[in-house]
C-alpha cells in the first residue's frame, strides 16, 4: 500500500541500523562479548532525538550491550580509553574498551587506520581540485565526492582522539 509508506521514516530506520551495525561491528573488531558501552556522538538535534529514542532497542540488538548513550559533545561527554568507527560526517560511534584490550597494540591500528584514512582523503581532494571538475563531473558525483570527503575527516578526527585517549591511558 503506496500510502503506507514513508521515505523519512526509512532514512531514520536506515539510520539506526547504521548505528546498530556500526557498534557490532566496532565490539566485534575488539573482540569484545560482555559489558559493551558504546557512546554515539550525534551533531544534529534530529539525529540527537531520534537515537536516543532507539537506545533501549540497540541495546537489545547488540549481544552484551550493558549501556548505549547517545551524546552531542565528544570532548566533555566521552570517558577515556573508546575506540570509535564512523557512520556519517554528522555520527560517531565510540566503544569504551579501556581495561578489555592491549592499549600499545591499540595504538598501533589507530596509526595504521589514520594512514589509510589521510590516503583515502588525499586521493578524494586530488579528484575534486582538478581544474575543470566543477564544470565537468555531474552534480551527484560532485555530490557524493562531498559526502565522501566529510566522511573521511570526520574518521581522521575519531581515529586521532582515540589514539590520544590510548597514548593517555599506556
Amino acid at each position: 500500500d503506496a500510502s503506507l509508506k514513508s521515505e523519512e521514516a526509512e532514512k531514520e530506520f536506515d539510520l539506526v541500523f547504521a548505528a546498530l551495525r556500526t557498534g557490532r561491528s566496532l565490539a566485534a573488531s575488539y573482540n569484545l562479548q560482555s559489558n559493551i558501552q558504546l557512546f554515539i556522538h550525534a551533531q544534529t538535534d534530529r539525529e540527537e532525538g531520534l537515537l536516543k529514542s532507539q537506545t533501549a532497542t540497540m541495546a537489545t540488538l547488540i549481544k552484551g550491550c550493558t549501556k548505549v548513550d547517545v551524546i552531542r559533545e565528544s570532548s566533555t561527554q566521552l570517558p577515556p580509553g573508546c575506540g570509535s568507527a564512523v557512520v556519517s560526517s554528522t555520527i560517531v560511534v565510540y566503544l569504551r574498551v579501556q581495561g578489555l584490550v592491549n592499549l600499545e597494540a591499540e595504538v598501533a591500528k589507530c596509526d595504521k587506520k589514520i594512514d589509510l584514512a589521510r590516503l583515502n582523503l588525499e586521493k578524494v581532494l586530488k579528484v575534486t581540485s582538478q581544474p575543470d571538475y566543477l564544470a565537468t563531473v555531474p552534480d551527484a558525483v560532485q555530490s557524493s565526492n562531498e559526502e565522501k570527503r566529510k566522511t573521511l575527516e570526520a574518521e581522521l578526527a575519531a581515529l586521532k582522539q582515540s589514539r590520544e585517549m590510548f597514548v593517555k591511558l599506556q
